[in-house]
């Protein structure tokens, strides 16, 4: 009975240090390939210790324009690092079919097929990677920016006085649109 109960308790342990062990090397992966990659000064600072899964992700979100520009973390990292789930429940999706609804904040990554529908008076900043396919409704005043990376996919439908604004970054992508719909260049945007 010992040697049983002890067997359990060395098991129900072994789980979380593992997890532990786990996002300890996640943290040292990402925070040395992120200074590698110019990393600035207070990112550094600030990364001085090991965040969980989900504030990994809100980092991603605050330092998007960081991880866009450098194409990093890979779409290839991402997946062996993080569940579907984890990601779906964070409205990021890396060569995933999913449909959101009224995301604050969402990346799409790769190869991934998404339906987003805004409603109400709510806004939206989705961002898009090249190859992704998305399709974009808006409803009853709502407000969405999308920024569009590369060779994407993109149809888009405002209604009832809805607005989403289109901003083309690297390359403009052909847009279908329906409703008021805008596009803007990279530079276009920065003079507003």
């Amino acid at each position: 009975m010992y040697f049983t109960f002890k067997g359990f308790v060395i098991t129900y342990f072994y789980v979380p240090l593992q997890k532990i062990s786990d996002m300890n090397e996640l943290n040292k992966t990402l925070k040395e390939e992120a200074i590698n990659l110019g990393l600035c000064k207070q990112w550094t600072d600030m990364w001085n210790k090991n965040f969980s899964e989900q504030e990994l992700i809100n980092l991603f979100f605050e330092g998007i324009d960081f991880c866009i520009s450098n194409r990093w973390p890979s779409a290839k990292f991402i997946k062996e690092k993080f569940s579907v789930d984890t990601l779906r429940q964070n409205n990021v999706l890396v060569d995933d079919k999913w449909s959101l609804i009224n995301p604050v904040y969402a990346a799409l990554i790769g190869n991934s097929e998404c339906t987003i529908r805004y409603n109400g008076r709510v806004s939206g900043r989705v961002y898009v990677m090249e190859g992704v396919s998305v399709k974009i409704l808006a409803n009853n005043r709502s407000f969405v920016i999308v920024h569009s990376f590369g060779k994407t996919n993109i149809e888009c439908k405002a209604s009832d006085s809805a607005t989403i604004k289109i901003i083309h970054h690297w390359v403009k992508s052909e847009v279908k649109k329906n409703g008021f719909v805008t596009e803007l260049e990279e530079l276009d945007y920065l003079r507003c």
